[in-house]
């Protein structure tokens, strides 16, 4: 939700997913320091591993991908889509390589389709990379769709715990 607010028109800031991306080699909600040529490939690395060509667009590459892409340079982040806007932060949070991926509820309010792609790219980030996720969620289909090997269910009356390996 910061980043909806911040990325708001009304404050007269044009704030474009390839900022909010970049923005999270420093852990900021802004982009104020420019990315080393080191920092930028890393982040052109992520968006190229999720699939994010088209949403986030390095200013360097505008002209080379405005025939390839929808936009002819990285969008407005507060005009994407809801679900654009997600994938967008999930990877924000891969470009510092983190241990542990913490998501509370990461696809409420997103369309079947954008839901689906989210789930896709957890399971994936799940089994290529060193990110350990923890998902919290009220949806037993997403629990099954992504297939991860342990899982703790709180119910009223205890928990209960499936697991295919030892936690």
């Amino acid at each position: 939700m910061e980043y909806v607010i911040f990325s708001d028109p009304r404050f007269d800031r044009k704030v474009t997913a390839w900022d909010v991306v970049c923005s999270g080699l420093f852990d900021s909600v802004g982009l104020y320091v420019e990315p080393t040529s080191v920092q930028t490939a890393a982040v052109l690395q992520w968006v190229d591993r999720l699939g994010l060509q088209q949403l986030v667009i390095a200013p360097s590459c505008d002209t080379a991908l405005a025939s390839l892409a929808p936009f002819s340079s990285s969008p407005h982040f507060f005009d994407l889509s809801h679900g654009q806007q997600k994938l967008v932060l999930l990877c924000r949070a891969m470009v510092k390589e983190p241990r542990l991926l913490l998501l509370d509820e990461p696809t409420h309010g997103l369309s079947g389709r954008n839901r689906m792609k989210f789930l896709s790219l957890l399971q994936r980030l799940a089994h290529t990379s060193d990110v350990a996720i923890i998902l919290v969620t009220h949806r037993e289909d997403e629990i099954e769709t992504l297939g991860f090997p342990n899982v703790l269910r709180l119910r009223k009356e205890g928990h209960s715990i499936s697991s295919s390996a030892a936690l």
